[in-house]
């Protein structure tokens, strides 16, 4: 990030050089944010603050939210996803 800062002060840093430098230090700051909300979850887990509860989870539904999370950079990266779930759904409980 701070490479990429240093190239975008640079005097006479041609427009192509900018926005790749832009796109490093905007998706470096979505690892960083997310990577700090993770560890307040953490800490918060931690302190007791926040109470996890353990219930059954329909596989389908949670591979269907995961798809929708990643959908845009898939979309970005022109990738393609394919996935085959059962019908009915697929139960699943940690104990």
């Amino acid at each position: 990030m701070r490479n990429a800062l240093h190239l975008m002060k640079m005097p006479g840093a041609n427009r192509e050089l900018v926005g790749q430098a832009r796109g490093v230090l905007e998706r470096q700051l979505q690892y960083l944010v997310r990577m700090v909300d993770d560890l307040l979850d953490v800490s918060r887990i931690i302190r007791g603050h926040i109470e996890l509860r353990r219930e059954a989870v329909d596989v389908a539904v949670a591979i269907a939210r995961a798809i929708e999370t990643a959908q845009p950079t898939i979309d970005a990266k022109h990738h393609e996803l394919a996935v085959a779930v059962p019908d009915q759904p697929l139960w699943w409980k940690r104990t």
